[in-house]
């Protein structure tokens, strides 16, 4: 029975209390999760940039090209000038 009370007197803060540690695990756990959510907006970030590259196209395109693929002059303006992430 000493020893426990000796114990509780260091744990209610008789001695200094040790820096608290984050289990490796926990740290694994975040860096993987900040890896899936950056490779996420990268994603995203490609499919914007594309996007925005395809309606930059298709407003270059010609009204003979544009007649071929079925879109009207206006059609593809309207198109062209969405934000890239609409």
């Amino acid at each position: 029975m000493n020893k426990s009370i000796e114990y509780r007197e260091l744990r209610i803060g008789a001695a200094p209390a040790l820096p608290s540690v984050t289990p490796a695990w926990r740290l694994a756990s975040r860096l993987k999760r900040w890896q899936y959510e950056i490779r996420n907006l990268i994603v995203l970030l490609r499919f914007w940039q594309s996007r925005a590259r395809a309606r930059r196209q298709l407003r270059s395109m010609s009204d003979h090209l544009l007649k071929d693929i079925g879109v009207s002059r206006y059609d593809a303006e309207t198109e062209g000038r969405k934000r890239f992430w609409q």
